[in-house]
């Protein structure tokens, strides 16, 4: 879903990129919210900097946005910096409308690894076994959402349309609204959210969803994940909703199903270039007469990689003049 940047109310859904819009409509500014900021800022080897764009993920999902109508960015730079090197680095990222929230070694083990990926991201993806939750990790995750939240106050204009991305940042909806009543927030979750059954295993669940409400608008990939998300609240806060809306503390939050797709342009224009043509001739040239089957993976232990490997070698098991040479 490629959020409009024009007039989008309390409670109404943004508007896709490619809806027609209003031209008196009053535009908003757009500011993008994650984890992650999409550049790597590295160390060069001699004491400087490398800043280079992320490929792949949230930066390409939404690289089709920024050509059409470009936006503020905060998230964590990738590197742990303090002091000058930090205000040093927050204006070489101010430049391309970056805003970095700077986070130290501890937080990036305790916020990002500890819960957000040893506790969420399993328990959302049903691998119950694996989740490990610890008081001090929450109590970090609460903190990081914190200062996340301060750093959009301080950096959206007025306004602004606030666009929240995934689990990471589930609690700054509900923060960024105590400190800013002007701008309308949205929030998008970019993995599955699980069975009522399923999230109520998480001691923190009221809190997380909560945190979640405090949005305008929230969105979620299919219908099942709504539903589920619907469910929860009602079972953990004991809050009736619709499909397209639950209400919570006098406002009605609007719930919606907004699959993110690919930049099909940015794509396209890759596959015209010259380079992209020699580069699928020399393929074709070294595979002579075999067919190749091309898959590209996230290397992560809730995507089936290990099963789609055993699908395809019992595939030439079972037919084994596939694997030869026609």
């Amino acid at each position: 879903m490629a959020a409009d940047v024009e007039g989008t109310g309390r409670g109404e859904r943004p508007r896709a990129a490619s809806e027609e819009r209003d031209p008196a409509a009053p535009r908003r500014a757009l500011v993008v919210v994650s984890n992650r900021l999409p550049v790597r800022v590295t160390d060069d080897g001699s004491g400087g900097r490398r800043i280079v764009k992320s490929s792949g993920g949230l930066a390409s999902a939404l690289a089709g946005v920024t050509r059409e109508d470009g936006f503020l960015w905060i998230g964590w730079p990738g590197i742990a910096v303090a002091g000058e090197d930090a205000d040093g680095l927050a204006v070489e990222l101010a430049r391309d409308q970056l805003f970095p929230v700077p986070l130290d070694d501890e937080d990036v083990a305790l916020f990002y690894h500890r819960f957000s990926n040893g506790v969420l991201w399993p328990l959302f993806h049903y691998f119950t076994a694996a989740v490990d939750h610890t008081e001090e990790a929450w109590r970090r995750y609460v903190d990081v959402n914190r200062r996340y939240a301060e750093t959009v106050a301080a950096q959206a204009p007025p306004n602004a349309l606030v666009w929240v991305h995934d689990f990471h940042l589930a609690l700054v909806p509900r923060y960024l609204r105590h400190r800013r009543d002007d701008v309308a927030i949205g929030f998008f979750l970019h993995i599955p959210f699980p069975s009522s059954e399923i999230y109520r295993l998480l001691p923190s669940r009221a809190e997380l969803l909560e945190g979640i409400l405090g949005a305008d608008y929230v969105g979620f990939h299919t219908s099942d994940y709504s539903r589920h998300f619907r469910s929860s609240c009602l079972r953990v806060l004991g809050l009736e909703s619709t499909p397209t809306g639950v209400v919570h503390e006098g406002r009605t939050v609007g719930l919606g199903v907004d699959p993110i797709g690919v930049d099909v342009g940015g794509f396209r224009e890759v596959f015209e270039r010259p380079e992209t043509e020699r580069r699928e001739e020399e393929d074709r040239a070294r595979a002579d007469t075999r067919r190749v089957i091309l898959g590209v993976e996230r290397l992560d232990y809730t995507k089936g990689v290990p099963h789609k490997l055993r699908a395809s070698e019992r595939f030439l098991e079972r037919d084994p003049s596939r694997a030869e040479r026609v």
